[in-house]
């Protein structure tokens, strides 16, 4: 959550537009993560003929969609009401983690999840006043609900994979991302310069390569209520990003919103250690 927090920097930083970047995240990301999985042992071809693998697939689709649609709805919206959408991605993940895997929904996590979301709105909106006059934000605010309920499926994907390495897995799915956004990208547009290839390598390497890498090692044994609270982590990286490298100085609202967040995924994270202590007790 935090290296996606900081994707912002390097998009900006990038030069070029939205699909170029997430192709090339893709597309630079792919051979990386192939190499470093034949070099480690960890491509494991015996893993790719499971059932496993439809669920990777299906990931790596849902990958595309998300992104695409969290795009569009900063294009259609203000980035403000784009990231309040995008960011009901963890109630989703409730949901699907009660109906698929058969999580039972904690009224504390409920509640934590909830108030995370309440300081998630106190920074984005900031004090400042947003208009709905414009036909538009609905439909952005449309394509940012969609965009968190991709992440929420491709959330779920993830947890239904245990025996393929978590590298061979974002291997597999950045090749299919760039294979579906191949049509999509403007390479003339990189070939006619203007391109910060060190921020773009970065973007392929650390912030889709590393990151995919360490998101599904991570969701395996986390927990889904878990993981919908430390989601709003992402956005506090975010504001931070902005307050370190661009000299953004926050409202009270909003350094509010921060310490509830924090204090949300703190308040969790805790819940479930307390948990984990209490069934190793009693066994």
């Amino acid at each position: 959550m935090v290296l996606a927090g900081s994707i912002g920097i390097f998009v900006a930083g990038s030069g070029i537009s939205t699909f170029n970047v997430v192709f090339f995240r893709c597309l630079i990301a792919a051979p990386f993560l192939g190499i470093y999985a034949l070099a480690t042992k960890q491509f494991n071809l015996k893993a790719i003929k499971t059932q496993e693998t439809g669920f990777i697939v299906l990931g790596g689709v849902f990958l595309v969609l998300n992104w695409y649609f969290l795009f569009k709805a900063f294009s259609l919206t203000s980035i403000t009401l784009g990231i309040i959408s995008y960011n009901t991605a963890p109630f989703f993940l409730i949901l699907l983690g009660a109906v698929f895997l058969g999580e039972h929904i904690t009224v504390k996590a409920s509640a934590l999840t909830f108030v995370a979301f309440a300081g998630l709105i106190a920074i984005t909106v900031g004090g400042q006043g947003i208009s709905f006059n414009d036909p538009q934000v609905f439909l952005g605010i449309g394509s940012g609900v969609l965009a968190a309920l991709f992440y929420a499926a491709l959330t779920f994907c993830g947890k239904r994979v245990s025996k393929t390495s978590p590298i061979q897995v974002s291997f597999i799915q950045t090749v299919v991302g760039a294979v579906l956004l191949l049509p999509f990208t403007q390479l003339a547009e990189v070939v006619n310069g203007g391109t910060n290839w060190a921020y773009v390598i970065s973007l392929g390497v650390v912030h889709t390569a590393l990151l995919y890498v360490l998101f599904y090692q991570g969701i395996r044994g986390v927990a889904v209520k878990r993981l919908a609270v430390l989601q709003f982590v992402e956005p506090v990286v975010a504001v931070g990003s902005d307050v370190v490298f661009y000299n953004v100085v926050l409202a009270p609202i909003q350094i509010v919103g921060v310490v509830v967040i924090l204090l949300a995924a703190y308040g969790v994270s805790q819940t479930d250690v307390k948990t984990t202590r209490a069934k190793a007790a009693t066994t």
